[in-house]
């Protein structure tokens, strides 16, 4: 007696034949693989301390925002930045190196912060056996490159 088949509403057979072994080891491998990826999905869940729904809503409101951090902890500063003397090997014209900070801004009130204010670029020009007296920035940079005297 021919077993009845499963078929869709196209007429496509849904489930493998009796004799198909490679076809139901495959099916079965797909509904194992798909109950094992449902259990790992509920386990993150509980890690991360939410629950696992059909059709999840998130919360977009300000209400569920996080709150705004603490005011950030500024970094002390040093009385004086550190300064070098150097003499470069070569001449250097028009060497763009950093930005003008004309206001560093104020970061202490949270809700109304004031932003750093930004002048021109720094341009600077070297004669080669010259002396300069120079900040730690400037003296890496061209330290790095080569073109320092002794270094």
């Amino acid at each position: 007696m021919p077993s009845a088949r499963q078929v869709d509403a196209v007429g496509h057979r849904v489930t493998k034949a009796p004799t198909d072994y490679t076809g139901r080891l495959d099916e079965k491998g797909k509904r194992d693989m798909a109950d094992q990826v449902a259990q790992a999905g509920e386990q993150m869940a509980m890690a991360t301390g939410l629950r696992r729904t059909g059709s999840m809503v998130q919360d977009l409101t300000d209400k569920a925002r996080p709150k705004v951090a603490p005011v950030p902890v500024a970094p002390e500063e040093s009385a004086e930045p550190k300064t070098y003397r150097v003499r470069v090997v070569a001449d250097i014209e028009n060497m763009t190196f950093g930005k003008e900070i004309i206001d560093h801004g104020d970061f202490t009130d949270p809700n109304n912060p004031r932003m750093p204010v930004l002048g021109s670029l720094k341009t600077y020009n070297f004669q080669e056996g010259g002396q300069y007296i120079v900040d730690e920035p400037l003296y890496i940079h061209l330290r790095d490159l080569g073109y320092l005297y002794g270094e």
